[in-house]
Protein backbone atom coordinates (compact mmCIF):
# COMPACT_ATOMS: atom_id res chain seq x y z
CA UNK A 1 0.00 0.00 0.00
CA UNK A 2 1.05 3.51 -0.54
CA UNK A 3 -0.68 6.49 0.97
CA UNK A 4 -0.03 9.52 -1.02
CA UNK A 5 -2.02 12.79 -1.22
CA UNK A 6 -1.72 15.59 -3.74
CA UNK A 7 -1.53 19.24 -2.65
CA UNK A 8 -1.38 22.34 -4.77
CA UNK A 9 0.34 21.99 -8.13
CA UNK A 10 3.59 23.90 -8.30
CA UNK A 11 5.16 24.97 -11.55
CA UNK A 12 8.78 25.99 -11.40
CA UNK A 13 11.01 27.67 -13.97
CA UNK A 14 14.74 27.18 -13.41
CA UNK A 15 17.07 29.72 -15.01
CA UNK A 16 19.61 26.99 -15.79
CA UNK A 17 19.22 23.31 -16.53
CA UNK A 18 16.28 21.00 -16.85
CA UNK A 19 12.97 21.65 -15.17
CA UNK A 20 10.41 19.03 -14.19
CA UNK A 21 6.93 20.12 -13.10
CA UNK A 22 6.09 19.45 -9.49
CA UNK A 23 3.91 16.45 -8.81
CA UNK A 24 2.93 16.02 -5.18
CA UNK A 25 3.76 16.37 -1.56
CA UNK A 26 3.68 12.85 -0.15
CA UNK A 27 1.78 13.06 3.12
CA UNK A 28 2.07 10.42 5.80
CA UNK A 29 -1.25 9.08 7.03
CA UNK A 30 -1.00 8.65 10.82
CA UNK A 31 -3.52 5.80 10.77
CA UNK A 32 -1.51 3.62 8.45
CA UNK A 33 0.80 1.48 10.54
CA UNK A 34 1.70 -2.19 10.49
CA UNK A 35 0.35 -4.57 13.12
CA UNK A 36 3.59 -4.29 15.11
CA UNK A 37 3.23 -0.51 15.29
CA UNK A 38 5.65 0.31 12.49
CA UNK A 39 4.86 3.73 11.03
CA UNK A 40 5.84 4.42 7.44
CA UNK A 41 5.43 6.55 4.37
CA UNK A 42 6.34 5.49 0.81
CA UNK A 43 7.41 8.21 -1.61
CA UNK A 44 6.84 7.43 -5.28
CA UNK A 45 9.84 8.38 -7.41
CA UNK A 46 7.49 9.73 -10.09
CA UNK A 47 6.17 12.32 -7.64
CA UNK A 48 9.49 14.17 -7.93
CA UNK A 49 9.16 17.87 -7.18
CA UNK A 50 12.25 19.10 -8.97
CA UNK A 51 15.05 17.71 -11.14
CA UNK A 52 18.14 19.82 -11.70
CA UNK A 53 20.62 18.98 -14.44
CA UNK A 54 22.87 20.92 -16.78
CA UNK A 55 21.85 18.60 -19.62
CA UNK A 56 18.31 17.12 -19.78
CA UNK A 57 19.63 14.33 -22.04
CA UNK A 58 21.78 12.98 -19.21
CA UNK A 59 19.84 13.96 -16.10
CA UNK A 60 17.21 12.15 -14.07
CA UNK A 61 14.23 11.05 -16.14
CA UNK A 62 10.79 9.75 -15.17
CA UNK A 63 10.13 6.45 -16.98
CA UNK A 64 7.18 4.08 -17.07
CA UNK A 65 6.21 0.79 -18.65
CA UNK A 66 3.60 2.26 -20.99
CA UNK A 67 6.12 4.49 -22.74
CA UNK A 68 9.42 2.64 -22.38
CA UNK A 69 12.75 3.85 -23.69
CA UNK A 70 15.58 1.52 -24.69
CA UNK A 71 18.68 0.88 -22.60
CA UNK A 72 22.17 1.31 -24.05
CA UNK A 73 22.33 -0.96 -27.14
CA UNK A 74 26.13 -1.26 -26.80
CA UNK A 75 25.99 -2.82 -23.33
CA UNK A 76 26.50 -6.54 -22.79
CA UNK A 77 22.86 -6.76 -21.81
CA UNK A 78 21.43 -3.84 -23.72
CA UNK A 79 18.55 -2.56 -25.82
CA UNK A 80 16.06 -3.46 -23.07
CA UNK A 81 12.85 -1.67 -22.20
CA UNK A 82 13.07 0.88 -19.42
CA UNK A 83 10.64 -0.13 -18.02
CA UNK A 84 9.38 -3.55 -19.23
CA UNK A 85 5.70 -4.44 -19.39
CA UNK A 86 6.09 -6.97 -16.56
CA UNK A 87 7.89 -4.63 -14.18
CA UNK A 88 6.92 -4.79 -10.52
CA UNK A 89 7.43 -1.05 -10.05
CA UNK A 90 4.81 0.66 -7.94
CA UNK A 91 2.36 2.36 -10.34
CA UNK A 92 4.52 1.05 -13.19
CA UNK A 93 7.04 3.89 -13.16
CA UNK A 94 10.27 5.16 -11.65
CA UNK A 95 13.12 7.66 -11.91
CA UNK A 96 16.05 6.72 -14.16
CA UNK A 97 19.57 8.06 -13.67
CA UNK A 98 20.51 8.38 -17.35
CA UNK A 99 23.98 7.70 -18.71
CA UNK A 100 26.36 10.58 -19.36
CA UNK A 101 28.85 12.57 -17.41
CA UNK A 102 30.90 13.22 -15.41
CA UNK A 103 28.17 15.24 -13.77
CA UNK A 104 26.24 15.83 -10.57
CA UNK A 105 22.47 16.07 -10.93
CA UNK A 106 19.87 16.17 -8.21
CA UNK A 107 16.25 15.13 -7.72
CA UNK A 108 14.06 16.50 -4.94
CA UNK A 109 10.80 15.30 -3.38
CA UNK A 110 8.55 16.79 -0.73
CA UNK A 111 7.47 14.65 2.22
CA UNK A 112 5.17 15.63 5.06
CA UNK A 113 5.26 13.57 8.25
CA UNK A 114 2.50 13.24 10.81
CA UNK A 115 4.27 11.01 13.35
CA UNK A 116 7.46 12.08 15.16
CA UNK A 117 10.07 9.32 15.27
CA UNK A 118 13.44 8.14 14.01
CA UNK A 119 12.93 6.97 10.42
CA UNK A 120 15.06 4.47 8.57
CA UNK A 121 15.29 4.39 4.79
CA UNK A 122 14.56 1.54 2.38
CA UNK A 123 14.80 1.94 -1.37
CA UNK A 124 12.93 -0.02 -4.06
CA UNK A 125 15.26 -0.05 -7.06
CA UNK A 126 16.59 -1.85 -10.10
CA UNK A 127 19.79 -1.63 -12.16
CA UNK A 128 20.50 -1.75 -15.90
CA UNK A 129 23.76 -2.93 -17.46
CA UNK A 130 25.46 0.06 -19.09
CA UNK A 131 28.75 -1.17 -20.54
CA UNK A 132 30.93 -4.09 -21.62
CA UNK A 133 31.10 -5.58 -18.13
CA UNK A 134 29.07 -8.68 -17.31
CA UNK A 135 28.33 -7.32 -13.84
CA UNK A 136 26.42 -4.37 -12.40
CA UNK A 137 29.34 -2.75 -10.60
CA UNK A 138 29.42 0.54 -12.53
CA UNK A 139 25.76 1.46 -12.22
CA UNK A 140 25.19 1.23 -8.53
CA UNK A 141 25.43 4.33 -6.35
CA UNK A 142 24.03 7.77 -5.61
CA UNK A 143 24.28 10.36 -2.84
CA UNK A 144 21.86 10.68 0.07
CA UNK A 145 21.44 13.82 2.21
CA UNK A 146 22.33 13.94 5.91
CA UNK A 147 18.85 15.26 6.72
CA UNK A 148 15.77 16.74 5.13
CA UNK A 149 16.16 20.18 3.56
CA UNK A 150 19.86 19.45 3.06
CA UNK A 151 22.09 18.97 0.03
CA UNK A 152 23.40 15.41 -0.55
CA UNK A 153 26.97 16.62 -1.04
CA UNK A 154 28.29 19.74 0.70
CA UNK A 155 25.96 19.57 3.71
CA UNK A 156 27.73 16.43 4.91
CA UNK A 157 30.83 18.45 5.75
CA UNK A 158 30.65 19.19 9.46
CA UNK A 159 27.43 17.21 9.92
CA UNK A 160 27.31 15.60 13.36
CA UNK A 161 26.06 12.06 12.90
CA UNK A 162 27.00 8.62 14.13
CA UNK A 163 27.93 5.14 13.03
CA UNK A 164 25.41 2.30 13.07
CA UNK A 165 26.82 1.42 16.50
CA UNK A 166 25.97 4.86 17.83
CA UNK A 167 29.54 6.18 17.91
CA UNK A 168 29.61 9.94 17.17
CA UNK A 169 30.95 10.78 13.73
CA UNK A 170 31.46 14.14 12.02
CA UNK A 171 31.30 14.46 8.25
CA UNK A 172 34.61 15.52 6.70
CA UNK A 173 33.94 15.25 2.96
CA UNK A 174 31.12 15.83 0.49
CA UNK A 175 31.38 12.11 -0.33
CA UNK A 176 29.96 11.01 3.05
CA UNK A 177 26.50 10.40 1.59
CA UNK A 178 27.79 7.86 -0.97
CA UNK A 179 25.12 5.14 -0.99
CA UNK A 180 25.59 1.90 -2.94
CA UNK A 181 22.53 0.56 -4.74
CA UNK A 182 22.60 -2.92 -3.19
CA UNK A 183 26.08 -2.94 -1.66
CA UNK A 184 28.07 -5.79 -3.24
CA UNK A 185 24.77 -6.68 -4.97
CA UNK A 186 23.55 -8.29 -1.77
CA UNK A 187 19.79 -8.73 -1.68
CA UNK A 188 18.31 -9.54 1.73
CA UNK A 189 14.99 -11.35 2.01
CA UNK A 190 13.63 -12.63 5.31
CA UNK A 191 17.06 -12.41 6.89
CA UNK A 192 18.75 -14.41 4.11
CA UNK A 193 21.34 -12.72 1.88
CA UNK A 194 21.91 -13.59 -1.78
CA UNK A 195 24.27 -12.05 -4.33
CA UNK A 196 23.03 -11.12 -7.81
CA UNK A 197 25.73 -9.51 -9.92
CA UNK A 198 25.80 -11.20 -13.30
CA UNK A 199 24.13 -10.17 -16.55
CA UNK A 200 23.32 -13.84 -17.25
CA UNK A 201 20.63 -13.60 -14.58
CA UNK A 202 17.17 -12.24 -15.24
CA UNK A 203 17.11 -10.54 -11.87
CA UNK A 204 17.50 -6.79 -12.47
CA UNK A 205 16.73 -4.82 -15.67
CA UNK A 206 13.33 -3.51 -14.62
CA UNK A 207 12.59 -5.97 -11.83
CA UNK A 208 12.74 -4.04 -8.57
CA UNK A 209 14.02 -5.18 -5.20
CA UNK A 210 14.33 -3.62 -1.75
CA UNK A 211 17.52 -2.59 -0.02
CA UNK A 212 18.06 -1.05 3.39
CA UNK A 213 20.07 2.16 3.16
CA UNK A 214 21.49 1.73 6.65
CA UNK A 215 24.90 3.32 6.26
CA UNK A 216 26.87 5.24 3.67
CA UNK A 217 30.37 4.43 2.44
CA UNK A 218 33.11 6.00 4.53
CA UNK A 219 35.53 8.29 2.69
CA UNK A 220 38.50 10.29 3.94
CA UNK A 221 38.78 14.08 3.83
CA UNK A 222 39.97 13.79 0.23
CA UNK A 223 36.91 11.80 -0.80
CA UNK A 224 38.77 8.51 -1.19
CA UNK A 225 37.19 5.20 -0.18
CA UNK A 226 38.00 4.02 3.35
CA UNK A 227 35.38 1.43 4.30
CA UNK A 228 31.93 0.12 3.40
CA UNK A 229 30.62 1.15 6.80
CA UNK A 230 30.47 4.90 7.34
CA UNK A 231 27.82 7.36 8.48
CA UNK A 232 24.50 5.90 9.62
CA UNK A 233 21.52 6.92 7.49
CA UNK A 234 18.53 7.77 9.64
CA UNK A 235 16.25 10.76 9.91
CA UNK A 236 14.89 12.20 13.13
CA UNK A 237 11.49 13.84 12.69
CA UNK A 238 10.57 16.12 15.59
CA UNK A 239 7.24 17.59 16.64
CA UNK A 240 8.27 20.91 15.12
CA UNK A 241 8.71 19.29 11.70
CA UNK A 242 5.28 17.66 11.55
CA UNK A 243 2.66 18.70 9.00
CA UNK A 244 5.20 20.72 7.06
CA UNK A 245 6.56 19.72 3.63
CA UNK A 246 10.23 18.73 3.94
CA UNK A 247 12.52 18.44 0.94
CA UNK A 248 14.42 15.20 0.35
CA UNK A 249 17.20 15.51 -2.24
CA UNK A 250 19.46 12.86 -3.77
CA UNK A 251 22.36 13.27 -6.18
CA UNK A 252 23.86 11.19 -8.96
CA UNK A 253 27.12 9.24 -8.70
CA UNK A 254 27.24 6.06 -10.83
CA UNK A 255 24.54 6.03 -13.48
CA UNK A 256 21.88 3.62 -14.76
CA UNK A 257 19.84 2.63 -11.77
CA UNK A 258 16.09 3.26 -11.56
CA UNK A 259 14.47 4.18 -8.26
CA UNK A 260 10.85 3.17 -7.78
CA UNK A 261 10.47 4.91 -4.44
CA UNK A 262 11.70 5.58 -0.93
CA UNK A 263 10.24 3.94 2.16
CA UNK A 264 10.70 5.87 5.40
CA UNK A 265 9.83 3.60 8.32
CA UNK A 266 10.39 3.30 12.05
CA UNK A 267 11.50 -0.34 11.71
CA UNK A 268 15.17 -1.03 10.85
CA UNK A 269 14.58 -4.81 10.71
CA UNK A 270 12.02 -5.11 7.93
CA UNK A 271 14.19 -7.17 5.56
CA UNK A 272 15.12 -9.52 8.36
CA UNK A 273 11.48 -9.99 9.29
CA UNK A 274 9.87 -10.01 5.83
CA UNK A 275 10.63 -11.59 2.48
CA UNK A 276 11.01 -9.30 -0.51
CA UNK A 277 7.70 -10.49 -1.93
CA UNK A 278 6.00 -9.71 1.40
CA UNK A 279 7.27 -6.13 1.33
CA UNK A 280 5.65 -5.26 -1.99
CA UNK A 281 1.95 -5.56 -1.10
CA UNK A 282 2.51 -3.81 2.22
CA UNK A 283 4.12 -0.69 0.85
CA UNK A 284 3.64 -0.45 -2.92
CA UNK A 285 0.70 0.53 -5.06
CA UNK A 286 1.06 -2.14 -7.71
CA UNK A 287 -0.66 -1.67 -11.09
CA UNK A 288 -3.61 -3.98 -11.50
CA UNK A 289 -4.09 -4.41 -7.78
CA UNK A 290 -6.69 -2.97 -5.48
CA UNK A 291 -9.56 -0.67 -6.37
CA UNK A 292 -9.28 1.18 -9.67
CA UNK A 293 -9.11 4.91 -9.04
CA UNK A 294 -8.03 4.47 -5.41
CA UNK A 295 -4.78 6.37 -5.80
CA UNK A 296 -3.97 6.68 -2.10
CA UNK A 297 -4.58 2.97 -1.46
CA UNK A 298 -7.03 3.34 1.42
CA UNK A 299 -9.67 1.09 -0.18
CA UNK A 300 -12.09 3.92 -0.96
CA UNK A 301 -12.88 6.27 -3.82
CA UNK A 302 -12.64 9.56 -2.00
CA UNK A 303 -11.95 13.24 -2.50
CA UNK A 304 -8.24 12.56 -2.00
CA UNK A 305 -8.28 10.35 -5.07
CA UNK A 306 -10.14 12.61 -7.49
CA UNK A 307 -8.28 15.67 -6.24
CA UNK A 308 -5.06 13.84 -6.98
CA UNK A 309 -6.35 12.89 -10.43
CA UNK A 310 -7.36 16.43 -11.34
CA UNK A 311 -3.98 17.74 -10.24
CA UNK A 312 -2.20 15.08 -12.30
CA UNK A 313 -4.37 16.06 -15.26
CA UNK A 314 -3.42 19.72 -14.83
CA UNK A 315 0.26 18.82 -14.51
CA UNK A 316 0.25 17.12 -17.90
CA UNK A 317 2.49 14.34 -16.60
CA UNK A 318 0.52 11.53 -18.30
CA UNK A 319 1.52 9.03 -15.62
CA UNK A 320 0.19 5.59 -16.45
CA UNK A 321 -1.36 5.05 -13.02
CA UNK A 322 -3.87 7.86 -13.67
CA UNK A 323 -4.70 6.93 -17.27
CA UNK A 324 -8.11 5.40 -16.58
CA UNK A 325 -9.23 5.14 -20.21
CA UNK A 326 -5.89 3.78 -21.51
CA UNK A 327 -5.32 6.43 -24.17
CA UNK A 328 -1.78 7.22 -22.89
CA UNK A 329 -2.96 10.63 -21.67
CA UNK A 330 -4.14 11.93 -18.32
CA UNK A 331 -6.73 14.65 -18.83
CA UNK A 332 -10.35 15.60 -18.35
CA UNK A 333 -11.52 12.39 -19.97
CA UNK A 334 -9.98 10.41 -17.11
CA UNK A 335 -11.69 12.71 -14.63
CA UNK A 336 -15.01 11.85 -16.28
CA UNK A 337 -14.26 8.13 -16.07
CA UNK A 338 -13.52 8.44 -12.36
CA UNK A 339 -16.63 10.40 -11.41
CA UNK A 340 -19.11 8.79 -13.81
CA UNK A 341 -17.97 5.19 -14.26
CA UNK A 342 -16.13 4.46 -11.03
CA UNK A 343 -17.81 6.72 -8.46
CA UNK A 344 -21.19 6.52 -10.27
CA UNK A 345 -21.88 10.20 -9.72
CA UNK A 346 -22.14 13.40 -11.69
CA UNK A 347 -19.68 15.91 -13.05
CA UNK A 348 -20.23 18.78 -10.61
CA UNK A 349 -20.54 16.62 -7.48
CA UNK A 350 -17.85 18.59 -5.65
CA UNK A 351 -18.57 17.11 -2.22
CA UNK A 352 -18.97 13.53 -3.53
CA UNK A 353 -22.27 12.89 -1.83
CA UNK A 354 -23.58 11.19 -4.98
CA UNK A 355 -25.60 14.13 -6.25
CA UNK A 356 -25.01 17.41 -8.06
CA UNK A 357 -27.00 20.16 -6.41
CA UNK A 358 -26.83 23.56 -4.76
CA UNK A 359 -24.58 22.30 -1.96
CA UNK A 360 -21.87 21.62 -4.51
CA UNK A 361 -22.14 25.12 -5.95
CA UNK A 362 -21.92 26.55 -2.44
CA UNK A 363 -18.74 24.50 -1.85
CA UNK A 364 -17.21 25.78 -5.08
CA UNK A 365 -18.04 29.39 -4.26
CA UNK A 366 -16.75 28.96 -0.71
CA UNK A 367 -13.39 27.66 -1.91
CA UNK A 368 -12.49 31.10 -3.25
CA UNK A 369 -11.02 29.69 -6.46
CA UNK A 370 -13.76 30.54 -8.96
CA UNK A 371 -12.40 32.72 -11.77
CA UNK A 372 -9.23 33.25 -9.74
CA UNK A 373 -5.82 32.47 -11.18
CA UNK A 374 -4.98 30.01 -8.39
CA UNK A 375 -4.55 26.22 -8.39
CA UNK A 376 -7.73 24.25 -7.91
CA UNK A 377 -8.84 20.63 -7.62
CA UNK A 378 -12.10 18.72 -7.87
CA UNK A 379 -13.34 19.71 -4.40
CA UNK A 380 -12.93 23.38 -5.23
CA UNK A 381 -14.58 23.13 -8.64
CA UNK A 382 -12.01 21.95 -11.19
CA UNK A 383 -14.33 19.53 -12.96
CA UNK A 384 -12.39 19.32 -16.23
CA UNK A 385 -8.88 18.78 -14.87
CA UNK A 386 -7.20 21.95 -16.14
CA UNK A 387 -6.10 23.14 -12.70
CA UNK A 388 -8.45 26.12 -12.48
CA UNK A 389 -12.09 26.74 -11.55
CA UNK A 390 -13.95 28.86 -14.06
CA UNK A 391 -16.89 28.94 -16.44
CA UNK A 392 -15.60 25.96 -18.41
CA UNK A 393 -16.09 23.79 -15.33
CA UNK A 394 -19.69 24.89 -14.98
CA UNK A 395 -20.24 24.13 -18.66
CA UNK A 396 -18.83 20.63 -18.12
CA UNK A 397 -21.07 20.08 -15.12
CA UNK A 398 -24.11 21.44 -16.93
CA UNK A 399 -23.43 19.22 -19.95
CA UNK A 400 -23.43 16.08 -17.79
CA UNK A 401 -27.06 16.81 -16.96
CA UNK A 402 -27.21 15.78 -13.32
CA UNK A 403 -28.16 19.01 -11.58
CA UNK A 404 -30.84 18.33 -8.95
CA UNK A 405 -31.47 14.97 -10.60
CA UNK A 406 -30.61 12.86 -7.59
CA UNK A 407 -28.11 9.96 -7.62
CA UNK A 408 -26.83 9.00 -11.05
CA UNK A 409 -28.01 5.40 -10.81
CA UNK A 410 -31.56 6.59 -10.16
CA UNK A 411 -31.76 8.68 -13.33
CA UNK A 412 -33.01 6.77 -16.35
CA UNK A 413 -32.18 9.46 -18.89
CA UNK A 414 -29.95 12.49 -18.82
CA UNK A 415 -32.21 15.56 -18.60
CA UNK A 416 -31.60 18.83 -20.32
CA UNK A 417 -30.22 21.48 -17.93
CA UNK A 418 -33.04 23.75 -16.98
CA UNK A 419 -33.68 27.20 -15.63
CA UNK A 420 -33.27 25.95 -12.04
CA UNK A 421 -29.52 25.44 -12.55
CA UNK A 422 -29.10 28.82 -14.22
CA UNK A 423 -31.04 30.50 -11.43
CA UNK A 424 -28.92 28.78 -8.79
CA UNK A 425 -25.71 29.81 -10.52
CA UNK A 426 -26.85 33.39 -10.76
CA UNK A 427 -28.01 33.56 -7.14
CA UNK A 428 -24.66 32.25 -5.95
CA UNK A 429 -22.74 34.75 -8.01
CA UNK A 430 -21.25 32.12 -10.31
CA UNK A 431 -22.67 33.67 -13.47
CA UNK A 432 -21.65 37.13 -14.56
CA UNK A 433 -23.95 39.37 -16.57
CA UNK A 434 -22.82 42.32 -18.61
CA UNK A 435 -24.99 45.24 -19.70
CA UNK A 436 -24.89 46.16 -23.34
Amino acid sequence: MRFQRMTFLKTLALMLGMTVAAQAVTIQNPEHVLEDGTAFVFVEAESVLRVESEDPATGYLVVDKNNPIKSNPDAVKGNLDILPADTNASRGGGLLDQLGGPRFDTATWEVQFSTPATYYLYVHATIYNSDANTSYGNEDSFYLPPDFNMNPREDWIGFEGETQDGIPMVGDTDQDGWMPVFNNKWVISGGTTETHNNTDEDFWDGQFHWFYADYAVESDENGKYVDDYGMAIKYEITEDELNTPLEFTIGTREHYSVIDGFLFTTNPELLNELAQEEMDPLFLNLPGGGLTGDFDGDGQLSALDINQLTMESAAGSNQAAYDLNNDLLVNGDDVKVWIRDLKKSWVGDANLDGEFNTSDLVAVLGSGTYEQDVPSDWSSGDFNGDGRTNTSDLVAALADGGYEGGPRAAVAAVPEPGSMLLLSLASLGLLKFRRR
